[in-house]
């Protein structure tokens, strides 16, 4: 595996009682090394590590959905949520997170039901870019 230094690459640490993985980035390559070590930087530990080769692996990521075609039934099944005036506290939070998916924000109540009121919402939900928000981005 050919590796450039500013790849971000998964690190699986299986020492001790523990494994771990976390993503870092490799900041120099040693190909002097026969087992092909590299240097990589460790964000939860704000350092810098030797490590070998067989520790890394390619970060996957999941794929954006294609476009689908919104049902009329999930149309009537927003407008109902919508039509809440005092929805349960489990639907303001569920809301709550997908607005913050969409735009990326806390927002009180008031605010959630402008932006689900907005005829784009239910496109803006579909069309979440899942590498971007499930990977490195949002959370």
């Amino acid at each position: 595996m050919s590796i450039k230094v500013g790849t971000k690459m998964l690190y699986c640490n299986n020492e001790g009682d523990k494994s771990s993985e976390e993503i870092v980035e490799v900041i120099a390559v040693h190909p002097e090394s026969a087992s092909g070590d590299v240097t990589i930087y460790i964000p939860s530990l704000n350092r810098e590590m030797d490590t070998e080769l067989f520790r890394l692996s390619p970060i996957k990521t999941l794929k954006a959905k294609p476009k689908k075609t919104i049902s009329e039934e999930e149309r009537m099944l927003l407008k109902n949520v919508r039509a809440l005036q005092k929805p349960r506290k489990s639907v303001q939070r569920t809301m709550d997170v997908v607005c913050d998916l969409i735009e990326n924000k806390n927002a009180e109540y008031d605010d959630i039901l402008k932006i689900i009121s907005n005829d784009s919402f239910l496109e803006d939900v579909l069309s979440l870019d899942y590498p971007t928000v499930f990977g490195q981005g949002k959370f």
